[in-house]
């Protein structure tokens, strides 16, 4: 038997060894084929790598393991686990096969050139943690199949062209604590399901262009540390949510729309907040108190918001504070804001400028933080002296006080901030001498101190000034002689303005110094003697004025050596001789004034003397033209003839005397004006006010159509008028400046300053104003007026004016009427009521009496007027002459020739002439009158007898006999006396009952802070109808009421009211006829059970009401609006509205505005019943579905429609539109899956466009995506925006060659792939400013004939195409073109040195990416305005080209990754702005020279990959500012062109990424890496406390590492690998809480590893190849992984212990299947039953509601 068993045991033991070899055998087969699929993956993820430049991928062959391979790690199994390929520098793309590695659970590949889509076969690898693909050229939208890798933990793809949305399905990644999208192209609206992601620390979705509002949702992320939303397009607010994650730390979402508050409560939701940006938005309310109680706060950023009230208190207890920026809000408050501060110790930059801070300067300014780099205090009150503890600041780099009112002299302590770069104490009222200490500050390289009373001489130290690059000292009282050692500062490269002063003597040769010179300003001084020779050297400067001196002399022919010269004024000077041939050779040339001078001869005919309009030459008698050209020149025979008019003689000689007299006595006057870098003169003491908000010229320039002759209105003495409409909106008129008239600066002044006091019914509004430069670079100055639609009076006493009905020109009533408007408006400014004083207008006259639209007149133009005080009068009026007169001839009281001051009487006198005027319909100067006869004389004798010859027949009160009514007359005529009151014309107010209303209900409306200080000066001593707001109806006008005139427009925006507003307030108005209530905080109007039919019959009694403006407010419906029948215009645009109610039954709508609202479902139909409606704007909002085709087609008056931003389907066929004769815009942009067809059948447009925006569409899908051929019979085009709609094919030439005006066409973002220019000939469009035909598949040469078929073309873009061949010449005319990008191309050849001719205002020139070979050029054509250089990734060759230096505004300059070679010489690199030195991946060698530390901008050095030799600079340490200002490009051209934004390449954390716009506040970073540096590491580099990534890889260096590196406490990233460092690592290293990435392999390092803290978070080969170094760091992470396995066994033995093992088998079958059916049938009824699925839905959101409250009290 134990024979039998022996034999048995025998036999099974065989048959199991040979099953286990069995099971073995197959085990290794399956590795082995798993190995093959890894094997083949790799390769062919290889074959697709079109550049490996420097070889990473050699040792991928077929012969060696793949675990071998560079860049791959593997798995005990052999499998591939990483895939790292970081920094390669790899070009190509992705291979799909990439998801055969199924093992993979890293991937990296960030920093290299790939391309094209990210696959989604990524989506098959579900053990993946890590997918980083940053700082690539990844386009196409976010793979879908990425929500399958439920494993991922980070997922970075920031800096590439990723486009689409961000998808809603991320929310299945649970494990996901990464989510890095920034620096994309997304777009869309951030889905609400991310906030499930419940582990997520780090959400990046910065600069991008997001719209939306910021889900609420959010704010489930309790775990979020990073937050950064900025530089997007969202709107409303930031949801309270956000303000409750009690773990962030940093919160950004600067450069949004954002509306809304700060919550008071911030400190309780956010107690580790470390930094906090919210800028550049639309905030509104109070800084919260709870903000200064986050004592550990190291950032607050909270500028160019509109934030009110005081600074709170508590800012004494933030003593980690670093950035403190309050700038350009609203803010109220004192100096002792300064003292608060003086706790903050490690304070590196303070801004409070542009808002209204009083007081003094105390002297415990001198105890702020020591560390202190920028105190920005400018544009607020601040008075009294400049202390001298200021200059206890000695770590000061910039300064800046202007526009305040600080007087005194200028302290000599300033002189201790020997570290200071920028002074700018202008627009003050500082006095005393300019200190001669100022020479000590040799550091400066802007010193402006102009606008003040400066005395004394100029020091000759401020020749020390050895960098100094602008220098403005105009506008003060300086005298004696320029010094010699001024003109020996050379490093002037922009500004030298010494002009208003009182300056004598000759100019000294040197001036010829100032090579680099683009602005010289010497005007209005006393300077004689001749004009140098040397000037001719003077060959960058751009204008030149020397005009009000004694200079004289001949104009020296040297002058004709500045090509560059734009502006050259030498008017009213000495000059003799004739006019030089060489002027007429500049031909950059642009304006010339040699006005009153004695020059002689014939003049040019040639260059700029052309253009009559740009040349001044009147005031030489002796000048002679040939053929007359328009000068002001004699002949001989006309000179002959004067010499025998003896009489004349004499009375031109003592007019020339009296006029003489008078320039003199007006050139000692000192204008307050300034000189910008263009050379051009611009006053800003009315904007350091902040009376209006400004305008910008762009804005002009399109409102006007590039102020298009069409709409001009009217041209005055100093100015012309254009009719205007900004941001679609009612017409504003545009009073644009003449500058170059003498005394429009002073009328400028005059407007804005007595405007800013004055505000009354009568009197024209002044709603903006601009101050600014035009795109020639020439100052600009415009006034934006409320536009009065019937014009002038002028125009309807003498004009062609007419009323449409009756073709009848002014009744006696309308006279009467405006009779009394102009004398309520002067008794208003004549009585003192005005806060200042007494206003005297000095012109009144009919032309400057404006009409509105209800025939009220109200007066404007107040460019003569005067403000007098109770005390004094202008210094200006003192003295009385011809020159200075005020007024018009025939309105100007006799007293005033004679000397007297002006006054209120000369007022009254010129309303008496012009009601005279109006009565008899004749002129003051009218001819009839002669000799002591004139108007005033005429009347008073005829009247009465001859009444009926005097009085306007449509006065004639006629009886069967024609008898005149005198007594009718005479209550019209104005009495002898009427100087003293206008009783006469006094109206009765408004009715009692209205009166009591607003008082009693209005009134208690509005907000404390508008009716405390006088905007509302509501008092029921003052006539009701002149209260702030009201219009009443005018005497026989309309019915008036038995108490008096009716309330028929009630205007009170942006007043404060806030809430519910009971409807009921507004029931006894019920002669109103426009209520305008936007801009406040109105939520709904209310009744007793708040209804909307309630709510509709309390309005009901508004039956005359047309107008209704309700827009930025928060209302939610509409539905109350029904009963309003009369409405005509409806603007609740920028309010909550869910849905639009109520609006189908106002068929006499013409405007309606419901924009930027949450308006969700379709369109309703109902709207196309709306006959007369011309103007609808739906757009931004919610809206679904598809736009039925009769509603916009039954739309027949309507001329501009806008439902852009929705979220519309469906198919919307074009030609539905074909008979709306009068639509010139539409626009449907961003509604991402609207189909829109104009070819599916042939029709004939009867409209003309002038405006089309379809871009984010898709467009003629079922016609093979041609552009619409419609648009070739549109004549009218301005702009076109046709981007990313999915269109293909060629762009035809004729979409160019028939829109004369077309100004702007975008077409990027499709497949294009060529433009036809050859066949264009000269009716080709001229105005073209803006071409982007970017992101498509053009596949041609370049256009060789752009230039000439766009001479007006400012931005041009075709990058991201496929152009090849060469880059052609565009010097033909590109004059003013500012942005140009060829990058990304195919582009090759050499790139010519005529390439862009004369663009001499150019600021961006992209040509990276591309094939370009050959040297890079000479650079003399680059302008100086250059502000980003790209060339990168190309194979430039040789050096960088000396004339660089040239560019002194470069802030940006790249040029890695090229063949570029030589030394880098000491002052090439040295540039005032630079913000980006990006030289890395090139062969230059020597020695890193040490003036790159006087870039004290620089925030990126990249030397890496060269051949640099030598020490380190220790200089490095002063390069950097405390903290980075936002580094973005605002579009000039408003909305047309995306914004352009600086992009940098930079390895940081061992990956690339690509920083643009505002990160780079956020990053810091050198890279010296792959050199042969040598020395030691210099010490002071631990002084960068800003630096946050540090790469010194790859080196000779030795030494240790320094100790200093323990201060550099926001470090993220430091790699000194493969070194020769010797020593221990400083322990201290592990404090460094930020650093992420940390590499010292490689070296000679000793002693122990600090693993502690932060340290030992790091990889362990960080730390290998230093034999010597203790405390192996594997041990322990082993140990660590080891000690959690053993923790994870006894777990799982405990669990297969208990008796669950003995349950039966069966027993889990049964509930593994009871779960499996379970589950699916709850899926099952989710995806068939909608009944089902929707009350789930709502029960879940009901729980989700019930734990927001309990989470969120």
């Amino acid at each position: 038997m134990s024979t039998s068993l022996h034999y048995l045991s025998g036999t099974l033991l065989v048959v199991c060894t040979a099953l286990f070899l069995l099971i073995d055998t197959t085990k290794s087969q399956s590795a082995t084929h798993s190995n093959y699929t890894d094997h083949d993956a790799l390769l062919i993820f290889k074959s697709l790598i079109t550049d490996d430049p420097m070889a990473a991928l050699s040792s991928w062959n077929q012969g060696s393991s793949v675990c071998s391979w560079a860049g791959v790690r593997c798995n005990r199994q052999g499998r591939v686990s990483v895939l790292d390929v970081q920094s390669l520098n790899l070009a190509g793309q992705i291979s799909p096969d990439i998801g055969n590695l199924s093992a993979l659970q890293s991937i990296y590949l960030q920093k290299n050139r790939f391309i094209g889509n990210i696959p989604d076969q990524l989506g098959r690898l579900s053990l993946l943690e890590t997918l980083n693909g940053s700082s690539n050229h990844f386009s196409g939208s976010i793979p879908s199949g990425l929500t399958n890798c439920t494993h991922l933990v980070t997922l970075d793809l920031s800096a590439n062209s990723i486009t689409g949305m961000i998808p809603i399905s991320f929310h299945s990644l649970q494990n996901l604590k990464m989510l890095k999208l920034g620096q994309n192209q997304l777009t869309g609206a951030i889905p609400p399901s991310l906030g499930n992601m419940s582990l997520l620390t780090t959400l990046d979705a910065s600069t991008n262009t997001i719209a939306g509002e910021i889900p609420k949702e959010l704010g489930h992320l309790r775990h979020l540390q990073y937050f950064d939303l900025s530089i997007n397009n969202l709107t409303g607010t930031v949801p309270r949510q956000l303000y409750n994650i009690s773990n962030l730390a940093f919160f950004a979402v600067a450069m949004n729309k954002l509306r809304g508050e700060i919550p008071n409560d911030i400190s309780l939701g956010l107690p580790k907040l470390h930094i906090f940006i919210v800028c550049y938005n639309k905030l509104t309310g109070h800084i919260p108190p709870s903000l200064h109680n986050i004592t550990k706060i190291h950032s607050i950023r909270i500028s160019h918001n509109f934030l009110t009230g005081k600074v709170p208190p508590g800012l004494q207890r933030l003593s980690k504070l670093v950035w403190y920026n309050i700038g350009f809000n609203q803010i109220v408050h004192t100096t002792s804001i300064l003292d608060d501060l003086t706790n903050s110790t490690k304070l590196e930059y303070l801004g409070i400028y542009e808002n209204q801070i009083v007081g003094k300067i105390p002297d415990s300014i001198g105890n702020l933080s020591s560390s202190l780099e920028n105190l920005y205090i400018g544009g607020n009150r601040i008075t009294g002296h400049i202390p001298p503890m200021i200059g206890r600041l000695t770590r000061l780099t910039l300064l800046n006080m202007t526009d305040n009112l600080l007087d005194g002299e200028i302290p000599l302590e300033i002189s201790y901030l020997k570290d200071l770069n920028a002074l700018g104490l202008s627009g003050n009222n500082l006095s005393g001498p300019i200190p001669t200490q100022f020479g000590n500050l040799t550091a400066l390289t802007m010193l402006d101190i102009s606008k003040n009373r400066l005395a004394g001489s100029i020091p000759k130290e401020l020749g020390h000034l050895s960098h100094i690059l602008s220098l403005d000292l105009s506008c003060n009282n300086l005298n004696g002689s320029i010094p010699d050692t001024v003109f020996s500062l050379t490093s002037l490269s922009s500004i030298l303005n010494m002009s208003y002063n009182a300056l004598t003597g000759v100019i000294p040769e040197g001036i010829g110094r100032l090579g680099n010179i683009v602005a010289i300003d010497l005007s209005y001084n006393l300077l004689d003697g001749s004009i140098p020779t040397s000037i001719g050297k003077c060959q960058s400067i751009q204008s030149l004025s020397m005009c009000g001196n004694a200079i004289s002399g001949v104009i020296p022919r040297e002058i004709k050596n500045l090509k560059g010269l734009q502006i050259l004024d030498l008017s009213n000077n000495r000059l003799v001789g004739g006019i030089p041939e060489g002027l007429e050779k500049l031909q950059a040339l642009q304006k010339l004034n040699l006005s009153f001078n004695d020059l002689k001869g014939l003049v040019p005919s040639g260059g700029i003397f052309k253009n009559s309009s740009a040349v001044d030459i009147h005031g030489n008698a002796e000048l002679y033209n040939m053929e007359s050209t328009g000068f002001r020149s004699y002949s001989k025979h006309h000179r002959n003839l004067v010499v025998v008019l003896a009489v004349p003689i004499a009375s031109t000689i003592t007019l020339l005397i009296f006029v003489g007299v008078m320039f003199m006595l007006w050139k000692s006057k000192c204008l307050r004006i300034d000189v910008t870098k263009a050379g051009t003169v611009i006053d800003d003491s009315i904007l350091k006010r902040k009376l209006y908000p400004l305008v910008s010229y762009e804005e002009l320039f399109h409102a006007t159509e590039n102020f298009n002759e069409r709409n001009l209105v009217g041209i005055g003495s100093f100015s012309s008028v254009y009719k205007a409409v900004l941001h679609d909106t009612s017409p504003f008129a545009v009073k644009v400046l003449d500058l170059n008239k003498i005394g429009a600066t002073n009328s400028w002044v005059a407007e804005c300053e007595i405007l800013s006091t004055i505000r009354h019914r009568n009197l024209v509004k002044l709603v903006t104003l601009c101050s600014s430069i035009d795109f020639t670079g020439n100052e600009f100055r415009a006034l934006v007026y409320e536009f009065m639609t019937n014009g002038s009076l002028e125009d309807w006493i003498h004009g062609p004016r007419r009323h449409e009905d009756s073709e009848r020109g002014l009744s006696a009533v309308e006279v009467l009427s405006i009779a009394i408007d102009i004398a309520s408006a002067l008794e208003y400014m004549h009585d003192g009521s005005c806060r200042a004083g007494q206003v005297v207008h000095c012109d009144i006259k009919p032309s400057n009496v404006l009409l509105d639209g209800d025939m009220t007149a109200k007066i404007g133009d107040f460019g003569l007027a005067r403000l007098h005080t109770q005390t004094c009068v202008r210094d200006e009026e003192s003295v009385s002459t011809t020159h200075n007169m005020k007024g018009t001839i025939g309105y100007i009281p006799p007293e005033y020739g004679y000397g007297t001051k002006t006054s209120t009487s000369g007022d009254v006198y010129s309303y008496r002439i012009m009601l005279l005027e109006m009565i008899t319909g004749k002129s003051p100067v009218d001819q009839m009158f002669e000799g002591e006869m004139n108007l005033e004389k005429w009347v008073r004798v005829s009247i009465p007898h001859q009444a009926d010859e005097v009085v306007d027949k449509r006065f004639m009160i006629t009886a069967p006999s024609g008898y005149v009514d005198t007594n009718t007359v005479a209550v019209v005529l104005p009495p002898a006396n009427g100087d003293k009151t206008f009783h006469h014309f006094v109206c009765r107010s408004c009715s009692d009952g209205e009166r009591h209303a607003l008082l009693r209900r209005i009134q208690p409306l509005i907000g404390p802070e508008f009716s405390s200080n006088g905007r509302l000066d509501w008092h029921e001593a003052v006539d009701c109808c002149r209260w702030e707001g009201v219009t009443c109806s005018v005497a026989g006008r309309r019915r008036e009421a038995a108490g008096g005139r009716r309330v028929v427009s009630l205007s009170l925006p942006g007043v404060g009211i806030a809430g519910a507003v009971d409807a009921a307030v507004l029931a006894p108005f019920t002669a109103l006829e426009k209520l305008d209530l936007s801009g406040n905080q109105i939520t709904s109007f209310s009744a007793a059970n708040r209804s909307d039919m309630v709510v509709g019959a309390v309005l009901n009694n508004l039956t005359a009401l047309t107008e209704l403006h309700l827009a930025g407010n928060e209302i939610t419906t509409t539905g109350w609006i029904s009963n309003l029948t009369s409405l005509q215009v409806i603007d609740m645009s920028s309010n909550k509205l869910h849905e639009l109610n109520g609006i189908c039954g106002l068929h006499q709508l013409k405007y309606l505005s419901v924009g930027f609202n949450m308006i969700q479902g379709v369109i309703n139909p109902c709207l196309g019943k709306l006959q007369h409606l011309v103007y609808l704007d739906m757009g931004s909002n919610f809206l679904t579905g598809e736009i039925g085709q009769n509603l916009l087609s039954n739309l027949t008056r309507v001329e501009q429609v806008h439902l852009g931003d929705n979220n519309l389907t469906g198919t919307f066929d074009f030609s539905s539109l074909a008979n709306n004769s009068e639509l010139h815009s539409i626009v449907l942009s961003n509604n991402y899956k609207l189909e829109i067809e104009t070819e599916l059948v042939r029709w004939t447009p009867l409209f003309q466009l002038e405006y089309l925006n379809l871009s984010n569409s898709i467009v003629n899908k079922r016609s093979n995506g041609i552009i619409p051929t419609f648009l070739s019979a549109q004549v009218s085009l301005s702009g076109i925006d046709l981007s990313i709609c999915s269109l293909q094919g060629r762009i035809p030439s004729w979409m160019l060659l028939y829109n004369v005006s077309l100004g702007f066409l975008l077409l990027r973002g499709n497949s294009m792939d060529f433009l036809d220019t050859g066949n264009l000939g000269a009716n080709v469009t001229s105005s073209m400013e803006v071409l982007d035909l970017s992101n498509n598949m053009i596949s041609m040469p370049m256009p060789y004939n752009l230039g000439s078929l766009f001479p007006y073309l400012k931005y041009l873009d075709m990058s991201s195409n496929m152009l090849h061949g060469g880059v052609p010449s565009l010097a033909e005319a590109v004059s003013s073109l500012q942005v140009l990008d060829l990058s990304f191309n195919r582009l090759d050849g050499e790139i010519s040195p005529e390439f862009i001719g004369n663009a001499s205002i150019l600021t961006s020139l992209l040509l990276s990416h591309n094939d370009l070979t050959g040297p890079m050029p000479p650079f003399h054509w680059i302008p100086g305005q250059l502000i980003h250089l790209s060339v990168e990734n190309n194979q430039l060759s040789g050096g960088l080209p000396p004339l660089l230096m040239n560019c002194t505004n470069l802030e940006n300059l790249n040029v890695r990754n090229n063949r570029l070679s030589g030394v880098i010489t000491v002052g090439l690199l040295n540039f005032e702005k630079l913000g980006a030195l990006l030289l890395g991946g090139n062969q230059f060698h020597g020695v890193i020279p040490w003036d790159i530390c006087l870039n004290n901008n620089l925030h990126f050095i990249d030397l890496s990959n060269n051949q640099f030799s030598g020490e380190i600079p220790g200089c490095l340490s002063s390069v950097f500012w405390s903290e980075l200002p936002m580094y973005y490009e605002d579009d000039p051209f408003g909305n047309i062109t995306q914004r352009r934004q600086t992009y940098v390449e930079f390895t940081t954390k061992g990956e690339s990424l690509t920083y643009m716009g505002m990160p780079l506040e956020l990053m810091t970073g050198i890279d010296l890496s792959m050199n042969r540096l040598s020395g030691t590491i210099p010490s002071p580099v631990g002084f960068l406390r800003q630096l946050k990534s540090l790469n010194l890889s790859h080196n000779k260096l030795v030494g240790s590492i320094p100790d200093t590196f323990m201060y550099l406490l926001e470090m993220e990233s430091m790699d000194l690998s493969h070194n020769h460092l010797n020593g221990s690592i400083p322990v201290e290293l592990a404090n460094l809480s930020f650093l992420s990435f940390f590499s010292v392999a490689y070296n000679n390092l000793s002693g122990e590893i600090p693993f502690e803290s932060q340290l030992c978070t790091l990889n362990g080969t960080a730390f290998e190849g230093n034999e010597n170094l203790r405390g192996d760091i594997f041990d322990k992470i082993c140990l660590m992984n080891s000690n959690h396995s053993h923790d994870s066994d006894d777990e799982m033995h405990q669990l297969l212990s208990t008796d669950t093992m003995d349950t039966p088998l069966i027993y889990w079958f049964f509930v593994a299947g009871s779960f499996a059916i379970g589950f699916w049938g709850i899926i099952a009824l989710l995806i068939w039953n909608t009944t089902f699925r929707s009350r789930l839905c709502s029960f879940m959101d009901g729980c989700m509601s019930k734990m927001g409250w309990i989470l969120v009290p």
